[in-house]
């Protein structure tokens, strides 16, 4: 669920990552304020369980 408090990018990422297929890709610039509030950290926590890094 997503906080009354989060900004819109909240919005943008988790229904962004929504609509990835498996193994898909995303890239979004974007400011850093979401990470340092309290609905930041649960975004934080999404991106960690839900998707994994890649090198170039």
């Amino acid at each position: 669920m997503i906080s009354a408090f989060a900004d819109l990018y909240v919005s943008l990422f988790w229904h962004t990552a929504a609509f990835l297929k498996p193994g898909g890709r995303m890239g979004i610039v974007t400011s850093n304020a979401w990470l340092d509030v309290g609905y930041g950290y649960a975004l934080q926590r999404f991106f960690l369980i839900t998707s994994r890094s890649w090198r170039s």
